[in-house]
This record gives C-alpha cells, structure tokens and sequence, in this order.
C-alpha cells in the first residue's frame, strides 16, 4: 500500500515511475544551486520522474525535460513538486 504524497513534497519523496510537475526550485536549502539546477532544466512546470535509486538511496535518477540527471538527496529535498499534473 503506497500511502498518499502531500501536495506539493520534496522531490525525494517521489516514488519510482510517478510522474510530477516541479513547482519550486530553492526551497530549504538549494537556493546556492538553484542557478544551476535551471539550467539543468530543474524549472518550475518541468516535468519530472523518479527513474531509480542508488542501492542505499543516494543520488537517485530522474528524467527531466527528456534526459536522465543524477541528483544527491540533499539537492532533491530542495525542489517540491506536485503529482497533479
């Protein structure tokens, strides 16, 4: 049984194959990547899902804008996102 996401979560709460729409990019903490994450297409509206995770849960993969991109937990737990789309 998944139990229901809270609407907007961090991205690291995502569950594998769930699709998601980001609706911030520098909340708790990512605000010194923030730059950086836009440019990697982490932007609010993007489309989002969790590919897989590491063994031990960190980084994980996801598909952002068409293409697989390798995020720390730390730098997911930045960006929320919301599973309506």
């Amino acid at each position: 049984m998944t139990l229901p996401l809270p609407d907007p979560c961090g991205l690291e709460a995502l569950p594998i194959g769930v699709p998601a729409r980001i609706v911030d990019v520098g909340h708790r903490g990512t605000a010194p990547y923030s730059g950086r994450l836009g440019d990697l297409g982490f932007v609010t509206g993007a489309r989002i899902e969790l590919l897989r995770r590491a063994p031990l849960g960190d980084p994980a993969v996801y598909r952002v804008r068409g293409y697989d991109i390798c995020l720390r937990l730390a730098q997911a737990r930045g960006i929320r996102v919301t599973t309506t789309l």
